[in-house]
């Protein structure tokens, strides 16, 4: 009777999922929640990029399986499935999960997991979002330019040029950005959600990774990525015409940007 009680005592694992535009933080936040003892976030397992749709951790790409074949046809076949009882499916973890973009969060692309995902108001939704965009941008067009979107610890961290933005171009992806995040903040308008920062996340004296855990229902733990911080902090550095950016953003909402 009393191991039954103590069963019963057992905490039900948590399942979330971190939901973010591109280049927002996104891998620096996985690599460290994966860093945790009691938790498994799994990569970008819901993408259509072949090269990239098998981010399951503990499965490399390269490792061949029956089971890897299984798990493949299940996420082609009924994505909802793969979702619920592959990817999600708790183990001995307190908290498990994964991250996915705007962009693949759509019926479209994820099948009939999309309708799995909304209607399982149990799913807890990490909503990731980056402070200042003009950052984002800069790291999505150097991303672009050098075809490297990350660099772990002692590999190789790529020469980048110059870019030169136009204003009208940022102004439309700033408010294509903010659009995106209140529609899938109304999508998830019933799920348990916590609205990170990846500025937060990038600054260990935040607090934010702590409050992360407290939502997932794990215990505070050091969090660690081997991660490479890719630019530079001063994005006149990273952009040409960065000077002539900021006098054009001046009096508008997006002056703070550039400050």
């Amino acid at each position: 009777m009393s191991s039954t009680r103590e069963e019963r005592e057992v905490p039900a694992p948590n399942r979330f999922l971190i939901v973010c535009a591109a280049r927002t933080g996104s891998t620096l936040l996985r690599l460290k929640l994966q860093s945790h003892p009691d938790v498994c976030c799994h990569g970008e397992i819901m993408t259509p990029d072949p090269t990239r749709a098998m981010q399951i951790t503990g499965m490399h790409p390269q490792h061949k399986s029956n089971l890897r074949a299984l798990v493949l046809d299940t996420r082609r076949e009924d994505p909802a499935r793969f979702l619920r009882d592959f990817a999600l499916y708790p183990g001995g973890f307190r908290a498990v999960g994964a991250k996915i973009k705007y962009a693949e969060l759509l019926p479209e692309v994820i099948g009939n997991a999309h309708a799995w995902v909304l209607a399982n108001k149990d799913l807890k939704i990490i909503h990731l979002k980056r402070q200042n965009l003009l950052r984002r941008l800069v790291s999505h067009e150097l991303a672009v330019q050098s075809g490297v979107n990350m660099v772990l610890e002692g590999g190789p961290v790529p020469e980048y040029k110059s870019l030169q933005l136009d204003f009208e171009a940022c102004t439309r992806d700033f408010d294509a950005v903010r659009a995106e995040e209140e529609r899938f903040a109304a999508l998830f308008a019933d799920h348990p959600v916590i609205d990170v920062t990846y500025e937060r996340v990038a600054d260990p004296s935040s607090g934010e990774c702590e409050r992360i855990l407290d939502f997932l229902g794990v215990p505070h733990a050091p969090l660690h990525t081997p991660m490479v911080k890719l630019g530079r902090d001063d994005l006149s550095e990273s952009v040409g015409n960065y000077d002539e950016l900021r006098r054009q953003a001046q009096g508008t909402r997006y002056a703070h940007y550039f400050d």
